[in-house]
């Protein structure tokens, strides 16, 4: 009997931890996912700059170096909010687009339209934080800030 009592006790002990544990866990993940975002980077491959930058505060697309040599990817239609890039995923012997929306006023991202074989990573939704990684077309998504964290 009384060894029941304290396996008991064992179990809702552990339950309670593991309960703070995700409340903690979720608490701060919310916390970093909610700050303020300047801008997203989209990286392609293991390149080790951003290939575009979408600058939220002056409402601007930044094309920082294209993915190839012709100079045809990434294109930016700032009308529609879109940024087309060549991905890693081949259909039929030709490499993928991955199409990449972006809202000026929610400081989101989304990727919208893309070919891989269960279509994973145009659904993964709007984001205003987390990181977008599709790796079937070597692409990801950043979020940061352009503040420094400090001056030397």
């Amino acid at each position: 009997m009384k060894n029941n009592k304290k396996l008991k006790r064992d179990y809702i002990l552990f339950i309670i931890l593991i309960i703070l544990s995700l409340f903690l866990f979720l608490f701060s993940g919310n916390l970093s996912v909610h700050q303020k975002r300047n801008q997203a980077n989209i990286y392609y491959a293991d390149k080790p700059n951003p290939i575009v930058t979408i600058d939220f505060e002056n409402e601007d697309v930044i094309i920082n170096e294209y993915q190839f040599n012709d100079n045809k990817y990434p294109i930016v239609d700032l009308d529609s909010r879109t940024i087309t890039l060549l991905g890693d995923f081949i259909l039929d012997g030709f490499r993928q687009e991955v199409i990449i929306s972006f809202n000026w006023e929610n400081k989101s991202v989304k990727i919208v339209e893309e070919s891989s074989r269960y279509n994973v990573c145009s659904k993964l939704g709007e984001s205003k934080g987390f990181p977008l990684i599709c790796l079937p077309n070597r692409i990801s998504i950043f979020f940061s800030n352009r503040e420094r964290d400090f001056y030397i």
